[in-house]
């Protein structure tokens, strides 16, 4: 070949290389096809066939009578039968995760009163006797308030101390262990010892087995002493900052215990709604201790003043 017809060809096969190439055919190739409308459909109805399915089956298994027993719905129809059963379990389910696991929570007092400490305290452990942070590098750390000690030691003189907590044992039992090492608790109440309603859980003292006249409740939820009040003591939450209520508290406690009450919910009315009842009561135990002095300023004044000349020493 010779060579104008080689540069001819060259120039044929460099145009058709630069025009561009029908993509009619590449683009329906790699373009996905569109979902119809049948498609979706059927899909839903598949959807709502099977979840109808699952229910009339999970209805006929909760409604069946596994036990073997005789029960109230044997003698109904079949059609009655489910549903009273079902509607049975149900509310067995839920009582089993919002009521107390127990009607008695306590044991019975098992020693003679003059042994047996007269009153009975309760107490939470969040934000009162510990406060959990969590931070990245060191995670969830536990803080002991201070003065925790002398409040355990001092009121199992006077007090049956009751850990009552809305948190779960398993999660709780170490740091009740860590800050009662010479066990002044005498029992420990969890969160399936609440009564769960409305999202709160509820410390209902009536399945505690004690009298409640001889009964202190100290919280920092004033939801969850909803249903004895008159029994509760709610303080501020702590944030584990350093303060002395604890100690405060302590004195407080044993002021009432010494004076021996025959009911504690005539005592502790004064304080059930107060926002602050130890810095109530700290202002209070001041007050009594300036009349004291005053008290006894005068008294020195007075013996002083009746000595006269007789007081002086003649040498």
């Amino acid at each position: 070949m010779s060579l104008a017809p080689r540069i001819a060809l060259r120039k044929i096969s460099s145009q058709l290389s630069r025009s561009p190439c029908p993509t009619t055919q590449t683009a329906s190739y790699y373009m996905k096809p569109k979902k119809t409308e049948n498609s979706s459909k059927t899909k839903n109805k598949w959807a709502l066939g099977s979840i109808a399915v699952a229910s009339v089956v999970g209805l006929g298994l909760a409604g069946k009578n596994w036990s073997g027993l005789e029960d109230e719905y044997d003698d109904l129809p079949l059609h009655q039968q489910i549903p009273g059963r079902v509607k049975a379990n149900a509310a067995e389910l839920f009582g089993y995760m919002m009521e107390p696991r127990s009607q008695e929570l306590l044991l019975p007092d098992m020693l003679p009163p003059p042994y047996q400490a007269p009153y009975t305290l309760l107490i939470e452990l969040n934000d009162l006797l510990i406060h959990s942070s969590y931070t990245r590098t060191a995670g969830w750390r536990a803080k002991k308030r201070q003065g925790i000690d002398i409040f355990l030691e001092s009121l199992c003189k006077h007090y049956e101390i009751v850990l009552f907590t809305k948190e779960h044992g398993m999660s709780s039992i170490e740091m009740i262990e860590a800050i009662d090492p010479k066990m002044c608790i005498l029992y420990k109440l969890f969160r399936d010892s609440c009564r769960y309603k409305k999202g709160v859980y509820l410390k209902d003292l009536s399945n505690l087995n004690r009298d409640l006249s001889k009964v202190i409740l100290i919280d920092s939820n004033r939801d969850a002493v909803a249903c004895q009040p008159d029994n509760a003591i709610v303080l501020p939450k702590w944030h584990g900052q350093d303060d002395m209520d604890l100690v405060d508290l302590t004195d407080m406690l044993v002021v009432i215990a010494q004076d021996r009450p025959s009911d504690l919910r005539q005592v502790i009315k004064c304080y059930t709604e107060l926002d602050d009842p130890i810095g109530a009561y700290r202002m209070r135990r001041q007050d009594i201790i300036d009349q004291e002095n005053a008290a006894k300023l005068v008294a020195h004044q007075k013996s002083k003043s009746r000595r006269g000349i007789l007081d002086k020493k003649w040498w």
